[in-house]
């Protein structure tokens, strides 16, 4: 049978206190890492989510600069028809008054022939 000895009961305490205390220093050293590493990715997620609402009020931007550039090429192209339906009203009213004069001198012609017939 073994017996039991005072000096290697407290050696034995001792390494199990020894090893406790060394996975304490571990366990504690583990936490404070993974404490760390909690603290870098809540940065993390805070920069994501800062990037994120830029990147959201860039695409509003662009978006109403993009509407407006849609209106101001839609208004170029309105004055631009609407230029071209003047140049075209004005080329009518030409013609018509055109037509117009070559018509009074046919009156013309016709009552100069005609007062010319009833003179003779």
């Amino acid at each position: 049978m073994v017996e039991d000895n005072p000096s290697n009961n407290s050696h034995q305490d001792q390494d199990d206190e020894s090893d406790v205390k060394e996975l304490e220093a571990q366990l504690n050293e583990i936490e404070s890492a993974l404490d760390n590493l909690e603290s870098q990715n809540d940065n993390i997620l805070a920069k994501l989510k800062d990037v994120l609402e830029s990147n959201r009020e860039i695409r509003k931007e662009f978006a109403s600069l993009n509407k407006k550039e849609d209106v101001q090429e839609s208004k170029t192209l309105n004055q631009k028809q609407e230029n071209a339906d003047v140049s075209q009203l004005q080329k009518m009213h030409e013609l018509s008054l055109n037509k117009k004069a070559a018509n009074s001198k046919g009156d013309l012609k016709s009552e100069k022939a005609s007062s010319k017939l009833k003179k003779n």
